[in-house]
């Protein structure tokens, strides 16, 4: 008797999609030359290794595609592995269309095979074998020739270009841990937090670390619906009246943070020393909630009658101190920024995810 758990769910086409564009893959585009020595080229990230002995490699296409009677009667095929800087070349190969090596730099490879000029690398293939599998065929290629630049490579997943880098996930040692290239380290790390931070919340996130006239954006991730086009890297936030500003005051040494005290003091016609005490019971808050809440903001919005609410949370180093502030911000009553809210619990989980990793890998392994 068959259980009905053991039976095979129904997959909807457009969610198989959807799921299967969560797997990042590099991007390629596939020439051939059909009968009539006409060049032919498409975009592909269905692309794989087989075999090193021999060397295969695989890539398919759908049955309906336009071109696919040219590459199911080429005898052979180049894989030109695209670099980061050729978007327009993956984006104008993924389309139909007559002349799309119009503009192109191109060079003949083996058996007159066009190779696209600025690849990362390129296999220049003779057919091994094809497969039809469902709607697609899947094309074997056995490797004749290749060559690799070393630029960094275009990459694609969910639907969108990414950009590949270094992974920054690895422990420090405890050296390195100490010296400046933590701090940098801090600044790359906060930086991919973000981006990753607002595309699940779809808030506008930034990242802010203490530079010589007080807290200085270094990176904004926006929403896909910011509520202002003037947020700019390099913004110098006030101390007082910005959550981001506030996070320094709680935390910072009190000896970097009095002279841009007083200087917003001077501007608003008081004191430093009365601007400090108006802010310490607020700053205790900050302390003991590990956050800094702040709302009705407007002076940096270029909306009319629009004004901003954003919380922040300090990221620390090792020995400590402040590395950054990480920070949320949406329009004032339309973000709940609650203490239970989803956006300021996924702000918090962040930072404290990312002091985790700043901790040396000696100190990890001790505890």
């Amino acid at each position: 008797m068959t259980h009905t758990s053991d039976l095979p769910l129904a997959i909807d086409p457009r969610e198989l999609r959807k799921v299967l564009s969560s797997f990042v893959t590099g991007v390629t585009v596939v020439t051939a030359v059909d009968a009539q020595g006409n060049y032919h080229g498409v975009t592909a990230n269905s692309f794989n290794s087989v075999s090193l002995d021999p060397p295969l490699v695989l890539w398919s296409q759908a049955l309906r595609a336009f071109s696919h009677p040219v590459y199911r009667d080429a005898r052979h095929f180049a894989i030109n592995i695209l670099s980061s800087d050729q978007i327009d070349v993956s984006n104008r190969f993924a389309k139909s269309g007559e002349d799309k090596f119009s503009g192109i730099a191109i060079r003949k490879g083996l058996n007159g095979v066009p190779l696209i000029e600025g690849c990362l690398a390129y296999l220049e293939c003779s057919r091994h074998a094809a497969h039809e599998a469902g709607d697609h065929m899947i094309f074997i290629g056995r490797i004749d020739r290749m060559e690799c630049n070393g630029s960094r490579p275009l990459v694609f997943g969910s639907g969108r270009y990414l950009v590949a880098e270094t992974h920054d996930h690895a422990r420090l040692s405890k050296a390195d841990a100490q010296n400046n290239r933590a701090r940098l380290h801090a600044i790359r790390l906060a930086t991919h937090a973000a981006v990753d931070l607002s595309s699940r919340l779809d808030v506008t996130v930034g990242v802010a670390v203490w530079g010589t006239h007080g807290p200085t954006i270094v990176h904004w991730e926006p929403s896909s619906q910011p509520v202002s086009m003037n947020l700019r890297t390099g913004a110098v936030l006030p101390v007082s009246e910005s959550a981001t500003g506030r996070v320094f005051a709680a935390w910072l040494d009190q000896g970097a943070v009095e002279p841009v005290l007083s200087a917003e003091a001077l501007a608003q016609g008081a004191s430093s020393d009365s601007l400090l005490q108006a802010l310490e019971e607020d700053l205790q808050a900050v302390r003991a909630s590990g956050n800094a809440l702040v709302s009705g903001v407007s002076s940096f919005v270029d909306r009319e009658n629009v004004s901003v609410t954003s919380a922040s949370v300090p990221v620390f180093h090792t020995d400590g101190s402040l590395l950054a502030a990480l920070t949320i911000l949406g329009e004032a009553g339309q973000m709940d920024l609650g203490s239970d809210s989803e956006a300021l619990r996924a702000l918090k989980a962040t930072a404290s995810e990312l002091t985790r990793r700043f901790q040396p890998a000696e100190a990890m392994a001790a505890g």
